[in-house]
């Protein structure tokens, strides 16, 4: 239409004066908005004592209070009595960012211990903003994973314990340990259905894992009470140029007899303190998980150092049922 009028000769205010009038006229011809822009927010009379957001069904409160941040939510409980069980109802998934770094073990613990559930997530920064960590259950419609406890210091040091977890699946770091010089605590405990097991840091070190009350080190021999059956997916950060770390994994893998699928981080460090062969990996002996169970190998940042490869052809070697090795190398690896 500009086109055409310009085409005839009009001059340029004489376009903007037809453009306005034709706005004016389509803005008079439409109907007016079902909302009123200058309406109050409240739907309520000012007279009205009856509270109706209250009387909406169970199923929308529960809908409402699981979009609120976890502190917001739980503190509905406090308005009314209709609202009291409803944060209870929900779905839990904890993500403790909000709260300070001190208290922040603490009120984890004390939060899942508050909530019956259903359970489905919590996210734990590590409380001194280390280490994020998660433990989920998730789809799940009963009790939460009783028992996970999460604490820290201003030493840099960082304990997660699996206590008493009869329906958690899954313990998650999210970001992988540290390298610095804090110290890490992991401990499992009674955790039957947990599955899927990241990131373990074999850092002789820095860092202790415990299945019940027994540290797992190089050599450590396997017994009923080492033992994570449930366990089909494992994730293990390992310094391969570090000996005693590497040493660590035929001890670890054996309390892990179902594992299915194997992730392994290859680890920096700033020194090599000796590395394995391939004769010293056939004399540490081989895994349950690994003759009979491990379907497929990931190894995440390979760089193809001679430990690596070692440790990759005694794998292969032993490993009867394996169908995938998948390699995804360092950045700046030409192997």
């Amino acid at each position: 239409m500009l086109t055409d009028m310009m085409h005839h000769g009009r001059e340029p205010h004489e376009i903007n004066e037809i453009l306005a009038l034709l706005l004016y006229c389509i803005h008079r011809t439409l109907p007016d908005p079902p909302v009123s822009a200058v309406a109050r927010l409240s739907a309520l009379p000012s007279d009205d004592p009856i509270d109706r957001v209250s009387r909406l069904p169970d199923v929308i409160l529960r809908r409402i209070v699981s979009l609120l941040p976890i502190k917001d939510a739980a503190r509905t409980a406090l308005l009314s009595r209709c609202w009291r069980g409803v944060w209870r109802s929900i779905s839990l998934v904890l993500t403790d960012t909000d709260l300070s770094p001190s208290p922040a073990a603490s009120a984890l613990s004390r939060v899942l211990e508050a909530h019956p559930g259903p359970f489905r997530a919590s996210t734990s920064p590590a409380a001194t903003r280390r280490s994020p960590a998660t433990c989920s259950r998730p789809g799940s419609s009963s009790s939460p994973p009783r028992g996970y406890r999460s604490s820290s210091s201003s030493t840099a040091k960082e304990e997660i314990f699996v206590v008493n977890a009869p329906r958690l699946q899954r313990l998650i770091n999210l970001e992988g340990w540290t390298p610095d010089t804090g110290c890490t605590k992991v401990r499992i405990g009674h955790a039957p259905k947990l599955q899927l097991l990241a990131y373990l840091q074999l850092d002789t070190g820095n860092h202790v894992f415990n299945v019940g009350n027994t540290i797992i080190k190089a050599g450590t021999r396997v017994s009923p009470r080492t033992m994570v059956p449930s366990v089909i997916v494992l994730a293990l950060e390992v310094r391969f140029d570090v000996r005693n770390d590497a040493k660590m994994i035929p001890s670890v893998l054996g309390c892990f007899r179902n594992v299915e699928t194997l992730h392994i981080k290859c680890g920096k460090s700033d020194q090599s303190t000796g590395k394995l062969n391939l004769k010293s990996w056939h004399d540490s002996g081989t895994a349950e998980c690994i003759q009979s169970c491990i379907k497929e190998l990931i190894f995440h940042d390979f760089r193809g150092g001679r430990s690596e490869l070692a440790f990759l052809k005694y794998f292969v070697e032993s490993a009867s049922v394996l169908k995938q090795v998948l390699l995804l190398l360092s950045a700046g690896c030409t192997v």
